[in-house]
């Protein structure tokens, strides 16, 4: 997917705010699925991560520190990001985690114990 910008009401501020929605690579491990997303600028107080109805949202929320301090003439400002993924049923909700370092969100979906894969063992009678 590639980067874009979308208009995204944001109830906080209660109008229309543009958002990147962060490149995001989707890994399907052994039980899980990992999602890497890009999200330069952004610290973990700053990240609102939510599920309602098989949805998955990612809100961030880049804080300027120079904003404070009375920035005469600004041409650059890092992006606030937002992006939504449908999730799929085999997704244990309760169990993901979610940690950023370096500008790299990384959340980890389990998928639910009855659809990992398993072995069957052969008996002898």
């Amino acid at each position: 997917m590639n980067t874009q910008l979308e208009n995204v009401k944001n109830s906080e501020r209660g109008n229309g705010q543009f958002f990147i929605a962060p490149r995001a690579d989707i890994i399907e491990a052994d039980g899980e699925y990992v999602i890497i997303a890009d999200v330069p600028g952004l610290k973990k107080e700053n990240v609102d991560i939510t599920i309602d109805n098989g949805v998955l949202e990612l809100r961030g929320r880049t804080v300027d520190e120079n904003e404070a301090k009375g920035v005469f003439s600004r041409e650059f400002r890092l992006p606030d990001y937002y992006r939504k993924f449908s999730l799929s049923d085999d997704i244990s909700t309760t169990a993901i985690t979610a940690k950023i370092d370096n500008g790299v969100l990384t959340l980890v979906l389990p998928k639910k114990e009855e659809v990992k894969p398993r072995k069957i063992e052969v008996l002898t009678n």
